[in-house]
């Protein structure tokens, strides 16, 4: 029996954020099939949702990845004893950043 592999939790999160955006892309796309226009102009307006999806996916992606990142990258210089932080100008209405 093959064990099956963990995803990430960036991997889950993108798969989240995709489940949750196809029933939305589906019924828009449905309907945009039945709308009265030459194939040309709902071809161009598919690919335009499509590409405006797949940057929303990206989007909230890096926005929740980033700061997980920078967090760790704390962690494991404070780890090695790396006490030298340096601060920077932080958004105070980020979660994240309380």
């Amino acid at each position: 029996m093959r064990r099956r592999r963990k995803l990430r939790s960036q991997d889950r999160l993108l798969l989240i954020v995709l489940v949750s955006l196809a029933p939305a892309w589906l019924i828009a796309a449905v309907l945009l099939w039945h709308w009265d226009a030459d194939a040309a102009a709902r071809w161009t307006l598919l690919a335009l949702m499509s590409v405006f999806a797949i940057g929303g996916v990206a989007a909230a992606r890096r926005h929740v990845v980033h700061p997980l990142q920078s967090m760790a990258n704390l962690l494991e210089a404070l780890r090695e004893g790396d006490y030298s932080l340096r601060g920077r100008n932080v958004d105070r209405t980020m979660p994240l950043a309380r």
